[in-house]
């Protein structure tokens, strides 16, 4: 392809002079911009490089002159003021639009004590402190229960270590004879002298009677 090119630039160059002038400026301006083009791209080479240079060397601060001060001066953008909602009184009772307060609520009680099957309540007796109401301490007590014959009773004193609960203290659960009646024994440890146990009577089937009993 450029054999034929060659030939014919020869073919002008010895044609006359002004061929010859003419070949030689064309020449002339192609090879100025070659050159341009040439440092245009050296300098953007060298120009990157310098800058990657920057980059990755240690931070450049400025230097002020001396006793040059500072101003300290955050800036600051305004921002929208809240929108505060106003929350009713958690503690308030809301009144309906006929100024008449709603109804308070009374909750149902709980029973923590009530008849057996037979419709009686077991009833019991400790000894051997004469009010028959408190447990004595370091000594063996007798739990003394009267209720419907045959029914059957879990009693349980709680303190720490226990051994009066169902399953553990002897005879415990007991059954109430014909007459009704029925004892359990209970050793309540000398340093509970002074406070109160729980003592809890169950009948199987029927309510839970809980009481706090005095140790003296």
């Amino acid at each position: 392809m450029l054999r034929p090119l060659i030939d014919r630039l020869q073919a002008l160059w010895v044609q006359n002079a002004r061929n010859r002038i003419v070949i030689m400026v064309s020449t002339a301006v192609l090879a100025v911009l070659l050159l341009c083009g040439c440092l245009n791209m050296l300098g953007a080479l060298g120009s990157g490089l310098v800058d990657s240079l920057f980059a990755s060397g240690p931070p450049v601060r400025p230097t002020l002159p001396a006793g040059t001060q500072v101003a300290n001066i955050n800036p600051t953008f305004p921002l929208p003021k809240p929108t505060v909602y106003g929350y009713p009184n958690p503690g308030g009772q809301q009144v309906p639009s006929s100024n008449t307060p709603a109804p308070t609520p009374t909750p149902s009680p709980t029973p923590t004590e009530g008849p057996n099957p037979g419709g009686d309540r077991i009833h019991f007796q400790l000894s051997p402190e004469p009010s028959g109401k408190a447990f004595k301490a370091g000594v063996t007590n007798q739990i003394m229960l009267q209720g419907q014959p045959g029914t059957v009773v879990a009693v349980s004193v709680f303190f720490a270590n226990s051994t009066c609960v169902p399953f553990v203290a002897p005879g415990d659960p007991v059954t109430l004879d014909g007459n009704g009646q029925g004892s359990i024994s209970c050793d309540i440890p000398a340093n509970l002298q002074g406070s109160r146990v729980p003592l809890t009577i169950q009948p199987v089937g029927g309510f839970q009677q809980q009481y706090d009993i005095p140790v003296n």
